[in-house]
């Protein structure tokens, strides 16, 4: 019975919105149950909407209506016709009456068009249906693709028939809530890069990636054009790192590049594999698993300059120039150091670096302890058990993932270099 009456209820909306646009010969109003309500059950076969939108406003003519249906990703059915003809009232009055149709027409942005007036030849422009007659029904996905079209008063089971299978071409229809959840991470994403900040970009795209999969509602279209540059962006970045490690003046930079990559860009699924296979190839050889170990730490340096933390990031400069005293790891991080001494920022003391190669060679093993903080030693060490426990339980990809977790965090410690060995014992 409550079903029953929310038909009808539905149904009276609907009338009431036609009986308007006869008037005015205005668009069609989209007419929703209140939330709350009971949903309607499907009639004859007919399928419920998921996620079908409520209290979406009419809209104000055919721009409006196509710039609603591209917003929301519900396809627009567009009904063309005139007042004198009769087939086309008969077919307004089914849309507006037929109670089996609601549970279809609830995921539609709905319009009539006049076909006497300007806004007819606009349309029929672009759109187009075999022979004169009409009335003519489109089908209009949100993306502005025709999926249907086809003039006749569409009798008996046709038209259900016409509604349901054009649905399954249109992608699936968000919920209001999903639509401006998902404009909301376009804008928070786009903000983000304009600023320059990369990786929090990711980590705020990637949750979304896949979340509205199939829509064609705008937001959900421009997070997966989003994905795919960013994607581009990290395959490229990576090429140029990958040619740079190959030239031994320009290794380092390629290092210090390829740690950057893989902390920004691994969260995208399409780059996930790469980055992880290019980190364990550089980790195993030998020209390269050192500098690894030192782009780790200027990553992490340069991380803490970033988020404002220049006194952190002095000391972590400072203590890669003292671990690595003579070679260009040193030299980058005293130019480092040189440009934070001129935003103000005093050095501190200076880590022993020790007075001879093997203590030298030590200091390299063991990084000061002021480098790590207790907590990221305490999260490394944590990292290192579960890595371990994966491992054993023969899950090497889960293993892995924490053990370059260990690696990131606390580069150049115990924990890191027993990862790193770790790391290269997985098959």
């Amino acid at each position: 019975m409550r079903s029953r009456c929310w038909l009808q209820c539905c149904v009276g909306l609907f009338v009431a919105g036609l009986l308007a646009i006869e008037l005015v010969d205005s668009p069609l109003r989209a007419q929703q149950p209140q939330p709350g309500a009971a949903p309607a059950p499907a009639a004859d076969g007919a399928p419920a909407v998921p996620g079908a939108p409520t209290g979406v406003p009419g809209a104000s003519g055919l721009k409006d209506a196509l710039d609603r249906s591209a917003r929301t990703g519900r396809p627009l059915l567009a009904m063309a016709g005139s007042k004198t003809c009769g087939p086309c009232q008969e077919l307004l009055k089914r849309l507006s009456t037929d109670a089996s149709l609601a549970p279809y027409l609830a995921a539609y942005i709905p319009l009539k068009i006049d076909t006497e007036t300007p806004e007819w030849q606009t349309f029929a422009q672009r759109y187009k249906a075999p022979g004169n007659s009409i009335p003519i029904l489109f089908v209009i996905r949100a993306d502005g693709e025709q999926i249907y079209g086809q003039s006749g008063s569409h009798p008996g089971a046709q038209l259900p028939t016409v509604l349901g299978q054009a649905l399954t071409q249109c992608g699936t229809i968000l919920s209001d809530q999903q639509v401006l959840q998902a404009e909301g991470i376009v804008t928070k994403v786009n903000k983000l890069l304009s600023e320059e900040r990369t990786d929090e970009a990711v980590a705020a795209l990637v949750p979304a990636l896949g979340a509205y999969g199939g829509s064609y509602a705008m937001a959900a279209q421009q997070v997966v054009k989003l994905g795919e540059e960013l994607t581009s962006r990290g395959q490229k970045a990576l090429g140029d790192a990958e040619q740079k490690l190959a030239i031994d003046d320009a290794a380092l930079e390629g290092a210090i590049e390829l740690v950057a990559i893989n902390r920004t860009f691994v969260r995208l699924p399409e780059m996930n594999v790469a980055l992880r296979d290019a980190m364990r190839k550089y980790r195993k050889e030998d020209t390269t698993k050192e500098l690894l170990r030192q782009a780790e730490q200027f990553d992490k340096a340069t991380q803490y300059a970033h988020k404002k933390q220049p006194k952190k990031a002095m000391s972590a400069y400072q203590a890669i120039a003292a671990k690595y005293e003579g070679t260009p790891a040193a030299t980058l991080a005293e130019t480092k150091i040189a440009e934070l001494e001129g935003q103000g920022i005093e050095r501190g003391a200076a880590p022993a670096s020790g007075s001879s190669p093997a203590a030298r060679t030590a200091s390299r093993r063991k990084p000061a302890a002021s480098e790590h903080s207790a907590e990221d030693l305490r999260k490394a060490q944590s990292y290192l058990r579960n890595a371990k426990t994966f491992a054993a339980k023969k899950n090497t990809t889960k293993a892995r993932e924490y053990l370059e977790k260990v690696v990131s965090l606390v580069p150049g410690s115990d924990e890191s270099q027993e990862a790193e060995k770790l790391l290269g014992e997985l098959k």
